[in-house]
């Protein structure tokens, strides 16, 4: 991934036509899922082989910063965080806050701009219901998205993600201070829709 990603950047540098361009960037996550599937010894500490619930509600506000060839193929880099979320479980609900750093390859067709992203840091930080500190869970994420051009600087987009987590500080849960002997897999899938400010 890196050195693809090291080929893009040499390919837009040296691209006579490339366009240096900034796009803030605001959305709405309307609904997602969260699975947390426990080790064997997860269960035996949870009582549960999985917990799962519904994430939504988050508002998620951001830039890039991008090259866009005379092709019409783009490349960015991304910063994106999120406030306001909740994950609704059977017997409660956590608040959650994200924070993202990561990087966009897309391209223009016409109006429609249609793009995969990859988060090199995906951190979700996550307050339990009757705590006061938050829990805070790092790994990564793939993201599609895909955008229409309403006016000059402005465009409604719609992105969907795969976050996957893999390493956590917490205060509130000893689990997840120790991944690989209690959880085998922590996943967030997410849809956002919102719009975007390029110049």
């Amino acid at each position: 991934m890196k050195l693809v990603l090291a080929a893009f950047v040499t390919l837009f540098a040296f691209s006579a036509n490339a366009m240096i361009w900034f796009e803030p960037m605001v959305s709405y996550e309307a609904s997602g899922t969260t699975t947390v599937d426990f080790t064997q010894a997860g269960k035996t500490l949870k009582g549960v082989a999985s917990d799962n619930g519904t994430s939504m509600g988050a508002i998620n506000y951001g830039a890039r910063l991008g090259w866009l060839g005379k092709n019409q193929v783009w490349l960015a880099g991304e910063y994106m965080a999120a406030s306001s979320g909740k994950i609704k479980y059977n017997t409660r609900e956590d608040e959650f806050e994200r924070e993202a750093i990561g990087a966009d390859l897309g391209v223009w067709l016409d109006r429609w701009n249609l793009w995969v992203g990859y988060n090199f840091t995906d951190k979700l930080k996550v307050t339990p219901l009757n705590a006061t500190k938050q829990d805070e869970i790092t790994g990564t994420a793939i993201r599609v998205g895909i955008g229409y051009l309403l006016a000059r600087h402005l465009a409604f987009n719609v992105e969907g993600a795969y976050r996957t987590y893999n390493e956590g500080k917490s205060v509130n849960d000893s689990a997840l201070n120790d991944f690989p002997t209690y959880i085998d897999k922590f996943t967030q899938t997410t849809v956002s829709a919102g719009f975007s400010f390029p110049f």
